[in-house]
């Protein structure tokens, strides 16, 4: 992945972090740059997996869910 497309990936996350708590962009920056990673970095990994790990979850009961009304539509029960 070149720089130009990791920046454009970045500055997307960044605008939805901004937009999803009605704050600018640099102030969402600014919490960045206060980032726990560098007080306790074992800390911060384990919970940023644990995150990860729900999201996934979530994603795939979602999905799960999805597929069962696609189904059950097919079979005809509803």
């Amino acid at each position: 992945m070149d720089q130009r497309h990791h920046d454009e990936i970045i500055h997307k996350r960044v605008r939805r972090i901004a937009d999803d708590h009605n704050c600018t962009f640099a102030e969402v920056h600014a919490v960045l740059d206060r980032h726990p990673i560098e007080v306790d970095r074992d800390r911060y990994l384990k919970r940023a997996l644990a995150l990860q790990l729900l999201q996934l979850d979530e994603l795939e009961e979602a999905s799960t869910t999805r597929q069962f009304w696609i189904g059950t539509s097919r079979v005809g029960f509803f």
